[in-house]
C-alpha cells in the first residue's frame, strides 16, 4: 500500500493536466506610450500564468507587461494587463505566453501602433515676485489638448495645479498659462503638463526664484485697429524698464476666452531694450467671433499686462472720419469733428491726456448710427492741472462694441491765462465737491441753476493761485439735473451733476 501511493498522484496529475490555450486576443486603449490587452486563459486543468510580451517586429518580443502573472485555477477566465512606456507613432507586435505544469503555449500574434499625442518642446517664463507665466511651445498633433501647469516649492511635490487652455492644430502652437499666489523671493519648480484622447505629455521640470519685488514694464495707449474678416492690428507704447542692462520683450495674448490664463500668444514676440511703439497683426482670424486680447511684456523682473479688451471680427466699422480738430476758447479747449457714412455707429468717447500715452475718458457723444450724410459733432473740455500741453483723441465704437482710434491732437495751453472747474460726484445726494485751477487770485460767484433755468442757489468762493477746493451742498434741492455755473475774471465754466 505505501508503494502505489506515490504512483498513483503520479498519474492523475499528468492525465489531467494539459497545455493552457489563449483566445480572444485583443487591445485596447491605446495612446502614444501604451495600451490594454484582454484575453482568455484556459488552464488546461492545471495553475496557468500568462504574460503579454511586445517586440517591433513579430518575430522578436522583449517587453514585457507586468512582473505579476495573472493567475487561473482550474476555471477558464478573462485577463486584462497593460504595457505603457512605448514609443509614441510607432508599430508594435505583441503576443501571449502561457505556462502551466505541463508547459508554455504562445498566442497568436497581434499588432498595433501607438497614437501620436501631444508633443512639448520647450518652456519659456517670465516671472514677478508673486506669479509667473509659462508658455510652452506645443504641437497638439491632431487632437484637442487640454494643459496644466503642476508646481510647487519643491522638485519632489508639485502638488499645485492651474488649468490652461485647450488648443488645437497639427503644428506649434504658443498658448500662455499664469500662475499667481507665490511667496516673493522664494525656490519653486513648475513643469507644464498637456493630455488628449491619444496621450499625455510632459515637459521637463524648470525651477526658478521669485525676485523680492517687481520693476515691471509699462504698457500704455494700447489700440485697435484696421479689423478684416480674418485679422485685427494692435499697436500699443511699451517701456520695458531694463534692470541691470538687460531690456526684455512684448507680445499680445489673444483668444476667444474671456479668461486670461487662456489666452494665446501671437506668434511675432518683440523684443524691446527701452521703449517702443510695436505693432502686431492677427491674422488666421474667425469671421463673426468674438476675440479678447491683452498686451503683455516682461523684463528680468517679471510680467506686466494691459487691461483685457475684445474685439468682434466680422464688424468693420464702416465710418468715414472727415477731419479731427481742437481749438483754444477762453479757458477751454473747444473739439470738433466732421464724419459721413455712418453705418451702426454708437458713440464717440472724447479721450484726453497730459503726456499723449495714457489716455482717458473726458466726454461722450452719442452718434447719428446711420447715415450718409456728412454730421458734425463737438465737445468743450476743460483741462486740469498745469500741463502746458495736452492731447485728444477719439475712439469711435459702433453698436457690436468694435471701434477705432483718430489721430492724436496736441493742444498748447495758455500758461498765463489757465482757468479750469471740475466737481465730483457727478450723482449725489447732496454733497458735492468743487475744484477751481486758476492762477489769480480773487473771488468767483458760483450759481446752482435748475432745469427750467432758475438760479436756485449762489455762492461765492475765495480762489488762490493754483487748486482751490470747496463744497457745497444740494440736499434741499429737488431730483433732477443741475447746472453748477462758476463765473471768473478769465470766464465762465459749468459742471452737470444730478441730484438723487
Amino acid at each position: 500500500s505505501s508503494d502505489l501511493t506515490p504512483v498513483t498522484g503520479s498519474f492523475i496529475t499528468t492525465a489531467l493536466v494539459s497545455l493552457p490555450l489563449v483566445t480572444n486576443l485583443n487591445h485596447t486603449n491605446v495612446t502614444a506610450s501604451g495600451a490594454t490587452f484582454t484575453y482568455t486563459v484556459n488552464p488546461g486543468g492545471g495553475t496557468a500564468q500568462s504574460l503579454v510580451y511586445i517586440g517591433t517586429t513579430s518575430t522578436s518580443f522583449n517587453f514585457t507587461s507586468a512582473a505579476t502573472y495573472a493567475t487561473t485555477v482550474n476555471t477558464t477566465g478573462n485577463v486584462t494587463q497593460t504595457v505603457n512606456g512605448l514609443n509614441r507613432n510607432s508599430t508594435y507586435f505583441y503576443r501571449v505566453i502561457s505556462e502551466n505544469s505541463a508547459g508554455q503555449n504562445l498566442s497568436s500574434v497581434g499588432t498595433f501602433t501607438t497614437t501620436n499625442g501631444p508633443t512639448i518642446s520647450s518652456v519659456q517664463f517670465n516671472q514677478g515676485a508673486t506669479f509667473f507665466n509659462a508658455n510652452p511651445s506645443i504641437n497638439p498633433n491632431g487632437s484637442p489638448t487640454t494643459l496644466l501647469v503642476r508646481w510647487g516649492y519643491s522638485e519632489n511635490n508639485l502638488n499645485n495645479t492651474v488649468n490652461g487652455p485647450t488648443v488645437n492644430g497639427s503644428t506649434n502652437v504658443f498658448p500662455s498659462i499664469r500662475v499667481t499666489g507665490l511667496m516673493p523671493n522664494t525656490p519653486y519648480w513648475f513643469l507644464v503638463e498637456g493630455t488628449n484622447a491619444n496621450g499625455t505629455a510632459q515637459s521637463i521640470t524648470y525651477s526658478a526664484v521669485t525676485p523680492s519685488t517687481n520693476i515691471v514694464p509699462v504698457i500704455t495707449n494700447v489700440q485697435l485697429s484696421n479689423l478684416t474678416s480674418n485679422s485685427a492690428t494692435i499697436s500699443y507704447s511699451v517701456n520695458i524698464n531694463p534692470q541691470s542692462g538687460f531690456g526684455g520683450s512684448s507680445v499680445v495674448n489673444y483668444g476667444t476666452s474671456r479668461n486670461p490664463s487662456n489666452l494665446i500668444l501671437s506668434s511675432n514676440v518683440i523684443n524691446v531694450n527701452t521703449t517702443a511703439n510695436p505693432i502686431h497683426v492677427l491674422t488666421g482670424l474667425t469671421n463673426n467671433t468674438k476675440y479678447y486680447y491683452e498686451v503683455a511684456a516682461s523684463n528680468t523682473e517679471g510680467f506686466t499686462y494691459s487691461a483685457l479688451d475684445s474685439f468682434t471680427i466680422g464688424t468693420l466699422l464702416p465710418l468715414v472720419l472727415n477731419n479731427f480738430s481742437a481749438n483754444i476758447a477762453s479757458n477751454s479747449v473747444q473739439l470738433a469733428w466732421q464724419t459721413s457714412q455712418e453705418i451702426n455707429t454708437s458713440h464717440f468717447n472724447v479721450e484726453y491726456s497730459t503726456d499723449g500715452i495714457s489716455f482717458k475718458i473726458v466726454d461722450t457723444v452719442l452718434a447719428n448710427r446711420n447715415s450718409a450724410i456728412v454730421h458734425h459733432y463737438a465737445s468743450i473740455h476743460q483741462p486740469l492741472g498745469n500741463a502746458s500741453v495736452v492731447y485728444y483723441r477719439l475712439k469711435m465704437v459702433d453698436k457690436n462694441g468694435a471701434y477705432t482710434y483718430s489721430n492724436v491732437l496736441k493742444v498748447t495751453l495758455s500758461t498765463s491765462d489757465r482757468f479750469s472747474f471740475s466737481v465730483y460726484p457727478s450723482v449725489t445726494s447732496g454733497s458735492i465737491t468743487g475744484i477751481i485751477t486758476s492762477n489769480k487770485v480773487e473771488t468767483a460767484t458760483l450759481q446752482v441753476v435748475n432745469s427750467n433755468g432758475a438760479v436756485v442757489g449762489k455762492h461765492y468762493v475765495q480762489i488762490s493761485n493754483g487748486n482751490t477746493t470747496f463744497n457745497i451742498n444740494i440736499g434741499n434741492q429737488a431730483s433732477g439735473t443741475y447746472v453748477l455755473q462758476v463765473f471768473t475774471s478769465k470766464g465762465l465754466a459749468t459742471k452737470k451733476v444730478i441730484k438723487n
